[in-house]
């Protein structure tokens, strides 16, 4: 099979690269190793930068309306920051999924059960190996996620951006979500994250640094939420409305974001940690940027300004992670700083615009 671009990985931020070139004219195809509706262990939030590019490429995934986040810290209480009028929304996974799935089936070609073993260069793009056959393409999106196998098969897989190494895991509760905003409670080590996903479902992550004991058993949900003053009991008898998963190791990067005739997205390119819950952001981000980059056609070799471009995405990402995770680490910083958004909840709010 011959296409002008093929896309590896069908997430949402290839899926989104996919709709995007689509739409600019683009002969797409997308190959996923599994099928769709994917799900993935995060926060299932998209800020509100990232629900602008989502809307502008046509999806409109069912979700609830977020209008801020709220933090909790049981030695300073409770502030919140609201998003100032521009709409974020919390969303399953699964639910942007089959929405990012259903506006491509028109527009793209969508090959599941497709997973590419081996890429090889050719004098113009790159021959994809599949398990269904060989796929020749000008141009050739990675968006095979934080473990991706084809960077690394391209020696492209960089340092750790990140020197704390951390794991996460996500449930849902069955139960009306108790307000607008997202809830973040941070502990010794570990935050909660509770973000309302649907009218009866509330969605539940955890993410901790290496070295935290662990709760374990078929009541490890309920464990998790009794480390926290705020979550001891208050869902209590709830049901799950979802099996429990996991993410491993988090803080990867590529080494650089093209490389000849090619470029990465997503997770694939780089993943930080999920406490600054921007990846859908940058990943939708940099949708739009490969779009304008290609709409015009495929050059051959390196696409001029798509690098920095991309990279660009991820820079305020980066310092945000950075600092609440410097946070995360110093809990006698931490305290500070909350007591100055506690006693000044405005500044907060700022803070929070500037980011998303």
């Amino acid at each position: 099979m011959k296409t002008e671009i093929a896309v590896v990985g069908g997430g949402p931020a290839g899926l989104a690269s996919a709709l995007a070139l689509a739409k600019a004219g683009r002969e797409v195809c997308v190959l996923e190793r599994a099928n769709w509706p994917q799900d993935r262990a995060c926060g299932e939030g998209i800020l509100p930068d990232g629900l602008a590019h989502l809307r502008a490429l046509g999806v409109e995934p069912e979700g609830m309306p977020i209008n801020g986040i709220e933090y909790y810290d049981e030695r300073v209480g409770s502030f919140r920051g609201v998003f100032g009028g521009k709409p974020a929304l919390g969303v399953r996974r699964t639910t942007l999924s089959r929405a990012l799935h259903a506006a491509c089936e028109d527009r793209v070609q969508l090959h599941s059960d497709a997973p590419v073993r081996v890429m090889t260069k050719r004098a113009r793009g790159w021959r994809l190996t599949t398990a269904a056959g060989e796929v020749d393409a000008d141009f050739v999106i990675l968006a095979d996620g934080p473990r991706s196998s084809l960077r690394e098969q391209l020696g492209l897989t960089g340092k750790p951006p990140m020197r704390v190494h951390r794991l996460g895991w996500r449930q849902h509760l069955r139960i009306e979500p108790p307000s607008a905003f997202v809830e973040v409670h941070w502990g010794m080590g570990f935050e909660a994250y509770l973000t309302p996903v649907g009218p009866k479902q509330l969605g539940v992550a955890m993410l901790w640094r290496e070295g935290v004991e662990l709760p374990k058993g078929n009541e490890r949900l309920w464990r998790w939420l009794d480390r926290f003053e705020g979550l001891r009991g208050r869902f209590d008898g709830v049901e799950p409305a979802s099996v429990g998963r996991g993410i491993g190791r988090m803080a990867v990067s590529a080494r650089r974001s093209t490389f000849d005739d090619g470029c990465f997205v997503g997770d694939a390119l780089a993943f930080f940690d999920g406490i600054s819950g921007e990846g859908l952001s940058a990943g939708f981000a940099q949708a739009h940027i490969i779009a304008q980059a290609l709409g015009q056609g495929v050059p051959s070799g390196r696409v001029p300004g798509l690098e920095r471009a991309l990279w660009a995405t991820l820079s305020s990402k980066r310092r945000l992670t950075q600092l609440l995770l410097l946070l995360h680490k110093h809990p006698s910083l931490r305290r500070v700083v909350f007591h100055l958004f506690r006693r000044q909840p405005g500044l907060f709010s700022w803070a929070l615009n500037q980011s998303v």
